[in-house]
């Protein structure tokens, strides 16, 4: 098949044939804010619809992408990008290629930011950060509040501080609501299996940790088990990580939490695929797994006892 590249080139996004004859062209708008609205998923129409019918209507199924913007436009008009060898590259930026302007690069970059923070994957590590920060927020001001309140009397400065800060709390433990509710939606959505075995807070930490939910994927469940795990001390590693704030976690007993764990982390690897692949509904077997598993702690921790 005869080879077709898509390029930027000074204002102009061209379609490129054999010998790189220009076949087709689609003038860039004037402007830093109008290019950024173009570029932008929402207002992209008119130079996706231009990809596609100018390639779609030829039949062809793979084009060259000689920069990042001609990338993504062929990526939204569902054209598979065809790899580019080191000397094609070379013969098109000594023939006809030019760079972006560093303005238009401002702006696809804004435009791409704007994309990655409106992902479910970036809500839920934004939320599951600012829940984290609000938490050790409220549990400071409460430490320093009971502090305070040993050594205060009646009409003493310190006794309207406290009165000021009761007030404070409660505003934090407002915010702190709203922020759970937000983050609780769109894991659930995002993550439905995880979060049931896990809750959604602990699903949404790994997530954080593990920057997306493709990564979270590609993990064995023994490398879940040790997400966000800290080394304590210099001879010994850790056994878990964030896996050890799950729902269910503080049934077991303080030995035996390590056993569940290490449960836990296979079935979350299992989860995340059914969750990431098949999407297949999962959580009624994972919740079986989780209490049979719990049930059996249970019983050795009476086993143990009975025997003393």
């Amino acid at each position: 098949m005869e080879s077709h590249y898509l390029l930027h080139l000074g204002r102009r996004v061209v379609h490129l044939g054999p010998g790189l004859k220009e076949i087709d062209f689609c003038d860039l708008p004037k402007g830093e804010e109008a290019l950024r609205e173009t570029l932008s998923a929402r207002a992209s129409a008119g130079l996706v619809d231009w990809t596609r019918a100018s390639f779609g209507e030829k039949h062809l199924d793979k084009v060259g992408a000689g920069d990042p913007l001609s990338r993504k436009l062929l990526e939204r008009a569902h054209i598979q990008v065809l790899p580019l060898s080191e000397t094609i590259l070379r013969k098109i930026r000594e023939r006809v290629f030019y760079p972006l302007p560093p303005r238009a690069l401002v702006a696809l970059a804004s435009a791409e930011l704007r994309e990655r923070f409106a992902s479910p994957e970036e809500q839920i590590t934004a939320l599951s950060r600012e829940c984290d920060r609000l938490e050790r927020l409220r549990r400071r001001e409460e430490e320093f509040a009971s502090y305070l309140a040993l050594s205060s009397g009646e009409g003493t400065p310190i006794a309207a501080h406290l009165a000021r800060s009761t007030s404070f709390r409660k505003e934090i433990s407002q915010t702190l609501g709203e922020a759970e509710k937000s983050l609780e939606g769109v894991t659930r959505k995002l993550l439905p299996s995880l979060s049931t075995l896990l809750g959604y807070r602990t699903a949404a930490r790994l997530l954080t940790e593990a920057t997306s939910v493709l990564q979270l994927g590609k993990l064995t469940p023994s490398r879940i088990q040790l997400i966000g795990a800290r080394r304590r001390s210099p001879g010994r590693n850790p056994r878990h990580g964030l896996i050890y704030l799950a729902d269910g976690m503080e049934r077991v007993p303080a030995d035996r939490r390590g056993a569940l764990a290490r449960t836990l982390g296979g079935l979350a690897a299992v989860a995340i695929r059914a969750d990431l692949l098949t999407h297949q509904d999962r959580i009624e077997w994972l919740l079986q797994k989780k209490e049979g598993r719990i049930r059996e702690l249970l019983r050795q921790k009476d086993r143990r006892g009975n025997e003393r």
